[in-house]
């Protein structure tokens, strides 16, 4: 398997854990949604540690902590992935459940805008044709929200902002992971000592056994990002792009078949271009890949 395809699957496998991630979203409604972001910086800290020490690279890690050029990628990455989450929780308490998910549908038409423009990626003519119909899937999500997507639009602009970044990174996705936590670790050990002296951090009591399912914040927030930024070095961001509809569609459908959101006919059909979209672009890979793949072996 050749380094792009790698990419692609690594990508592809973090979009399936976010996909099932609101199963564990919703089993943690009892912890405040700010402290329980806080709660995945420090368990995405102590986890990252912990593999750090495991594959014997933690000297390492220390020994790079200063250098100019960990902090000019690792810093932005912090910034933007913590806003993306302080926007993503922000706008589920204000009740814009549908506006988070028209985010991460935009999201991937700007990661491919930016792969084409800022990274000299090529597209083919099928990847125009899966650009103008995720575009009229977007503005008809829009039209049915009926107001304009402020909270969509800025969680994708920070995810996809984050992604370019964990691209232009020259650093191991490992260790630019680890800087992220580390950097963020004191806003969110504050964030958790108010929120425990203010008596906000849980919404009602719960036993130990369950408070401590908090644990699992870490590495379900590391892996998935581990395996989207080790993919996005070895992949076109253009092409991991479109492969970012498959976590918003699999939540989609946990929403409606398990916890029995409505979806109408209108977000169907919206829906239904982004799904062509998709579908039309993967079937272009799928033959590109197939083509490079016989070249190469010839």
């Amino acid at each position: 398997m050749n380094g792009t395809k790698k990419g692609l699957l690594f990508v592809i496998l973090a979009q399936i854990i976010w996909g099932i991630m609101p199963i564990y979203w919703k089993y943690t409604v009892f912890v405040n949604s700010i402290a329980m972001i806080a709660h995945r910086i420090v368990w995405s800290f102590v986890f990252m540690l912990l593999l750090l020490v495991v594959i014997r690279q933690w000297r390492t890690f220390l020994a790079r902590l200063k250098e100019p050029a960990q902090l000019r990628f690792s810093v932005p990455g912090a910034v933007m992935i913590v806003l993306n989450w302080f926007i993503y929780v922000y706008a589920i308490q204000k009740g814009e459940i549908l506006q988070t998910t028209l985010g991460y549908y935009v999201c991937p038409l700007i990661l491919a805008f930016i792969g084409w423009t800022f990274f000299g990626e090529k597209p083919r003519k099928a990847q125009y044709v899966a650009v103008v119909l995720s575009t009229i899937g977007v503005v008809l999500q829009t039209l049915a929200i009926d107001k304009i997507p402020y909270y969509a639009f800025a969680v994708a602009l920070t995810f996809a902002t984050y992604s370019a970044i964990k691209k232009s990174t020259p650093y191991d996705s490992v260790f630019s992971m680890g800087y992220e936590t580390f950097f963020l670790l004191p806003l969110a050990l504050m964030t958790l000592f108010f929120a425990r002296t203010g008596n906000w951090e849980l919404t009602k009591e719960v036993s130990t056994s369950t408070y401590l399912i908090l644990v699992l914040a870490g590495p379900m927030t590391v892996l998935p990002l581990l395996l989207h930024a080790h993919g996005l070095r070895a992949a076109p961001l253009s092409v991991t792009a479109f492969i970012q509809y498959l976590s918003p569609t699999m939540a989609m459908f946990l929403g409606i078949l398990v916890y029995g959101e409505v979806f109408d006919t209108q977000r169907l059909v919206a829906f239904s271009f982004s799904w062509l979209a998709l579908i039309i672009f993967a079937v272009d890979q799928w033959r590109y890949l197939k083509r490079v793949s016989q070249q190469t072996d010839n």
